[in-house]
């Protein structure tokens, strides 16, 4: 009796688990290894549920149904936890594994080896899970819930190795029939629902994990340009700071602004100017390296801290942003018009908190400004060498926001 109950648990433990992370998906459809997490269990229930209550159990084909969802699931699950890290699975790979076991187990079969069927998809879910909680571990995260589900697949892998051992030693001259109704059987069972509601809450526990992570991101984040808020960019500066104190590497900021935005928003519209600024966040998104912090710290000003990077190269980098910006085209605004931008850039200096480190490469911004746009000025430089960038740019034909304002 209480093997069939657990029949009934199991698949339907694997319907809720379903039905929770389906609904997160539909919350947040950007997070596709989610779908991974609504096929899995489904898969698995279903596998079970033929295991326990279709007729017709010793045929071939049952068999084989069988454990394609019951392997298909393993590869889903393990593909949705691969994923949730940023690895990529190997589903090439495990699909043809789990092919190579569907034949060989088909053909066991129908010579009456059942013992081939027995250990071959439990060493096929055990290898997958392996394989998955090595990707994972390979990703580096030191998070706790990203650490407990390496451990899940390990543990989870271990029981698939072990078990099909357990019921040899348990059932002695192992046909299908025998198997079904054994003891070995009745354990794997109950191993099965445990190692589900261990596998369902550590999973439960990454996907909210995952959810306030998102949450908490979209509130640290500028929906226009992707780039980080003035107050998350702020609190990513200072640590950078008492970092670079403590290691003794140089940091530089970069600010940066949009020229005459007011006429561009005037001329062409406040979805012009969104265009613009959309594409300048994004340049600079794609400039900066991984170890950088940027933000949009106003409506068309930006500020980069570039970690261990001197002024000349700060201010190479801002002239890589500036000429490429000033070569962009943007929709809304006429195609013979170049957008252009004017940067500032200084070094921290040994024991200067943020605020001092802002003001310096602000006044430099306001120099490029004064320069005549269209230019890089660092803390210090003079006067005249950012015009001869805003001239070069008029020599080459472009038409700046200079002209129009």
């Amino acid at each position: 009796m209480s093997d069939q109950v657990l029949g009934i648990i199991i698949p339907g433990m694997s319907l809720i688990f379903a039905a929770a992370a389906l609904l997160v998906w539909l919350r947040d459809k950007r997070s596709h290894y989610l779908l991974g997490f609504v096929v899995a269990p489904i898969a698995i229930g279903v596998s079970l549920t033929l295991n326990h209550y279709v007729l017709g159990w010793g045929s071939v084909s049952m068999h084989a149904i069988a454990q394609l969802c019951s392997g298909g699931g393993t590869v889903a699950l393990a593909w949705a936890a691969c994923a949730r890290v940023g690895k990529k699975a190997p589903l090439a790979l495990w699909g043809a594994g789990l092919a190579l076991m569907l034949a060989i187990n088909a053909l066991s079969l129908q010579q009456g080896n059942f013992t081939v069927n027995l250990y071959l998809l439990n060493a096929y879910c055990g290898i997958v899970m392996t394989m998955a909680a090595q990707l994972m571990a390979a990703s580096g995260s030191k998070d706790v819930v990203d650490r407990a589900m390496i451990w899940a697949f390990g543990i989870t892998a271990l029981q698939f190795f072990l078990r099909p051992v357990a019921v040899m030693m348990m059932v002695e001259n192992l046909t299908a029939a025998s198997y079904r109704d054994s003891a070995g059987h009745a354990i794997l069972i109950v191993t099965a629902a445990l190692f589900t509601l261990m596998l369902a809450g550590v999973i439960l526990a990454a996907v909210i994990s995952d959810q306030i992570a998102s949450l908490k991101s979209s509130s640290q984040i500028d929906a226009l340009t992707g780039l980080r808020l003035r107050r998350p960019f702020e609190e990513g500066a200072m640590d950078m700071l008492e970092r670079s104190s403590k290691e003794g590497r140089d940091v530089a900021m970069i600010v940066g602004d949009i020229d005459h935005f007011k006429q561009v928003n005037d001329l062409w519209g406040h979805q012009a100017g969104d265009n613009a600024i959309a594409a300048f966040g994004s340049l600079i998104g794609s400039i900066v390296r991984s170890e950088d912090i940027c933000g949009r710290i106003g409506g068309e000003e930006f500020c980069i801290m570039v970690w261990n990077c001197n002024l000349d190269d700060a201010s190479n980098m801002a002239d890589r942003v500036r000429r490429a910006f000033a070569a962009m085209r943007h929709d809304g605004i006429s195609e013979n018009v170049s957008i252009t931008a004017s940067f500032g850039v200084a070094c921290w200096r040994e024991g200067e908190g943020y605020g001092k480190l802002f003001a310096r490469a602000d006044a430099a911004l306001y120099e490029a400004k004064d320069a005549g746009r269209n230019c890089v000025k660092t803390e210090g430089a003079r006067r005249g060498a950012g015009r001869r960038n805003a001239d070069e740019a008029a020599d080459t034909g472009q038409l700046s926001m200079r002209a129009v304002g």
